[in-house]
């Protein structure tokens, strides 16, 4: 297009601005609710992100015996969790990296049956309680798959204590170990 006169002299006095496409605004949640598991473990989790950086989450997790893992099918933990969160990423549309530090309380339920003495028989013979206070670390991989929805794996490594069994059948907790707790996260934000 060609510009002549007073055309001309206005367009270079003032030049038509041309607008740049805005990129697309990443979206702050304040929270979430996630349903979690494992193998043997169920759950569920809430957080809430003071800034998109930083949040606090709380978990409650149950564990159930399954008579691999050391724990027969009528023992159980609850475990609840407190950790501040850091995501890594905010501003990834598709990933949302996070780490946890953070404090835990496990409830352990224990049984001692009869078969630990050689009988052919599933009674309990003995049983109690654990109480553990602890902490743990955490690193996390979501993958947002929709507006307000995202999926992924968190591995938690809590400072745990071992299960010993003494002559008179009664557990204990024994040494302190990692126990490395994974869990696949389904989460819908607000």
């Amino acid at each position: 297009m060609i510009l002549s006169g007073g055309s001309a002299l206005q367009a270079r006095v003032n030049p038509e601005k041309k607008e740049d496409p805005k990129p697309a605004s990443h979206q702050n949640y304040k929270g979430s609710i996630s349903v979690v598991g494992g193998i043997t473990m169920a759950g569920v989790q809430g957080e809430y992100a003071f800034i998109p950086e930083v949040g606090i989450r709380a978990v409650g997790l149950c564990i159930f015996g399954a008579d691999f893992n050391s724990m027969n099918r009528d023992e159980y933990i609850l475990s609840a969790i407190i950790t501040p969160v850091l995501h890594l990423a905010p501003e990834f549309k598709i990933l949302d990296p996070v780490l946890m530090l953070g404090f835990v309380y496990s409830f352990h339920h224990w049984e001692s049956k009869a078969y630990h003495l050689g009988m052919n028989s599933n009674s309990t013979i003995r049983e109690g309680n654990l109480h553990d206070f602890t902490f743990g670390a955490g690193i996390g991989f979501n993958f947002k798959f929709a507006n307000r929805f995202k999926a992924g794996i968190n591995l938690w490594l809590n400072y745990d204590y071992g299960v010993d069994t003494n002559l008179s059948l009664r557990k204990k907790k024994g040494n302190r170990i990692i126990l490395p707790v994974p869990l696949i996260e389904l989460t819908v934000q607000f």
